[in-house]
């Protein structure tokens, strides 16, 4: 009797994880179905990462490069998010904003302050810092204030988070936006933050060198959102580049879904 119960539960456990694959199985067709759509939409290219994450999409947007993926906080308490990255313009820019509460799980670049810019909804909503107050008023205006709105107004939480640093623009939303239309949403007014802030002030931009849109994926580190010009790593088994500080602070891989531990010096 003890045998017969022993191989039914062994049946149980068997059919249990075949479903769990099953779903997961659907879930990331479905997942690399919208990812290949939207990069056509995009005229750009889909990136297949497995049954556990890592997928991304690239494109090209008015000549920037675009990366769109789903980014995890790591640790027991994991937070997941959807992450558009876009070229910009100026290496020397540096800004971060987010509502007061997400503080705590995203975390402010080192060596700026909280300021405000005289716009007293904005300065109440969220937390504003970066390289000084004239060039954060600059930048925030009116327009570039409505698409952060707009962001935040997406989805089902109200948190966002947008960094520019390193050459890089980078805006997160809370949560992995599966289906299509709240994926093109979030990608779309994304990108029209992106054309706001750079249209508003391309005149007060120094281009500093102008780099291909491969080779600048390719030295930015997911982590600090910043370039990587000494002490590269990269993941041994996505290969994602990181800073070597960035690595051992954030305990592993930053790619979503891929966990791995261990990385390589220089070179793939």
């Amino acid at each position: 009797m003890e045998d017969v119960f022993s191989l039914l539960w062994l049946i149980i456990i068997a059919g249990i994880i075949f479903l769990m694959m099953y779903h997961h199985s659907r879930a990331t067709a479905q997942r690399d179905g919208t990812f290949q759509r939207i990069a056509r939409r995009f005229n750009g290219r889909a990136f297949q990462g497995g049954m556990f994450g890592g997928s991304q999409i690239r494109f090209e947007w008015h000549g920037a490069s675009v990366l769109v993926d789903y980014q995890s906080t790591g640790g027991k308490h994991s937070v997941h998010y959807t992450q558009l990255s876009i070229s910009w313009p100026d290496m020397h820019t540096r800004c971060e904003i987010y509502p007061e509460r997400f503080a705590s799980r995203v975390g402010k670049m080192m060596g700026m302050l909280d300021v405000e810019i005289g716009s007293p909804a904005f300065d109440k909503d969220f937390i504003i810092s970066g390289n000084s107050v004239g060039s954060l008023r600059d930048l925030l205006t009116p327009d570039v204030q409505a698409s952060i709105y707009r962001l935040r107004r997406l989805h089902d939480t109200d948190d966002v988070y947008v960094a520019i640093g390193g050459g890089r623009m980078r805006v997160k939303k809370e949560g992995l936006l599966r289906s299509e239309p709240e994926l093109t949403a979030f990608i779309e007014a994304a990108l029209d933050l992106h054309d706001r802030a750079t249209s508003e002030n391309t005149s007060g931009i120094e281009i500093i060198s102008t780099v291909s849109a491969s080779s600048a994926e390719d030295v930015i580190c997911q982590i600090c959102g910043e370039g990587i010009s000494e002490e590269l790593v990269h993941c041994r088994r996505c290969h994602t580049p990181h800073h070597e500080d960035c690595w051992v602070y954030f305990g592993g891989c930053s790619t979503f879904g891929c966990g791995e531990k261990r990385y390589t010096s220089r070179g793939v």
